[in-house]
């Protein structure tokens, strides 16, 4: 028999601090899981509200940068425009030519359309309408638009006119995961909940995602941070700050100003965002003119609308272009595998030391004396 006194002494000496160390995990206290619960359940439906409402937006969009333009940021002064209808949309996207200095691959803002897109200093447009998707470019803005590829296929017709409207739907996008569906997500875990001045909600919360499996092909990685909802307006984000996972973490902290729109939903008017790592402090602003109007026509996504003529299915134009990842993600991508492999590594390591403490500890197994 097992001499209880060797147990006790080794259990608290040895393996409790081990498994306390490991298995630790902080739980929500019984409010918190309240106020979670209440988010799960009113934030979802409100949004599908929201994105009712969101369909009938026109929105243009000005950015320039607060101070210095770092080397490399080829976004920083860029004009946007969204345009959308029930039939149709598109995401026209103009950089400043003062960018080109540093010219690099870059995506539409906010969850690319087009992943890995080699833009233009004369911009590019991302659109669709009932018929055929299409991409266009130019050399300078001054010279014509050129039709890059038109595509007849119904289903990523209607994947890109959905991508068309989480662009005019800023206020629903923590970086470039769209929320009704980081909340559907089984990695999405929730690790704080309180609620701030005014009625607004803090979560904070930890996503794990592994890069082969994260929802934007080819976007940075989100590990984890902290968000702020609005309950009276919609379950909006007003405030966020999120984190890259590996060993160079880059911090990209975004707050918005809104107004009302029509049946009280909100209208984002001006987001100031700030990105910060080892290699470069930005900070941005972004002013946003939204108008309501559900009644364009679909001529205002065609061809003709951009000076081109309508193409034909048999004109054999060329497929879109391969997804191509970004500077920073292919960092990413192998930072987060080592830290999957350190883990492992860790449980094994206890485990072996578990082995040996009890092969080889200097107080051998003893048997009661009858």
């Amino acid at each position: 028999m097992i001499s209880s006194q060797w147990i006790c002494h080794y259990w608290f000496r040895w393996l409790l601090p081990l498994l306390a160390s490991i298995c630790f995990i902080p739980a929500l206290t019984a409010q918190e899981q309240e106020l979670k619960a209440r988010v799960l359940r009113d934030a979802p439906r409100a949004w599908q509200e929201y994105l009712a409402f969101a369909r009938r937006l026109q929105v243009t969009i000005s950015k320039t940068p607060i101070g210095p333009v770092q080397e490399g940021d080829v976004l920083s002064r860029a004009r946007w425009e969204i345009k959308q209808s029930q039939g149709g949309g598109y995401v026209q996207l103009v950089p400043d030519a003062r960018n080109w200095k540093y010219p690099t691959l870059v995506t539409l803002p906010r969850g690319a359309l087009d992943s890995g897109y080699s833009l233009q200093p004369g911009g590019v447009v991302i659109g669709t309408n009932p018929a055929y998707q299409f991409a266009l470019t130019r050399p300078t803005p001054e010279a014509k638009w050129e039709l890059d590829y038109a595509i007849w296929n119904a289903e990523t017709r209607a994947a890109v006119r959905e991508k068309i409207l989480r662009q005019a739907c800023g206020c629903l996008t923590l970086y470039n995961l769209w929320l009704p569906d980081l909340f559907q997500d089984p990695d999405f875990k929730i690790s704080r909940a309180q609620v701030r001045q005014g009625g607004l909600v803090e979560l904070g919360f930890d996503y794990p995602k592994p890069a082969d499996r994260y929802p934007v092909r080819g976007g940075v990685l989100i590990g984890g941070g902290w968000m702020v909802l609005d309950p009276h307006q919609d379950w909006i984000l007003r405030e966020f700050e999120v984190f890259t996972p590996g060993t160079h973490k880059w911090i990209y902290h975004q707050r918005s100003q809104t107004r009302r729109g029509s049946a009280g939903h909100p209208l984002e008017t001006r987001v100031v965002s700030h990105t910060t790592s080892e290699r470069f402090d930005a900070r941005h602003d972004m002013i946003r003119e939204t108008r309501e109007d559900p009644d364009l026509p679909d001529t205002e996504f065609m061809l003709t609308a951009f000076g081109l003529e309508e193409p034909r299915p048999w004109d054999g134009l060329p497929p879109p272009p391969p997804v191509r990842r970004h500077e920073e993600d292919m960092d990413t991508e192998p930072r987060d595998k080592l830290g999957d492999l350190v883990a492992v590594a860790l449980v094994v390591l206890a485990g072996l030391v578990f082995a040996v403490l009890m092969r080889w500890l200097p107080f051998p197994l003893r048997r009661s004396k009858r």
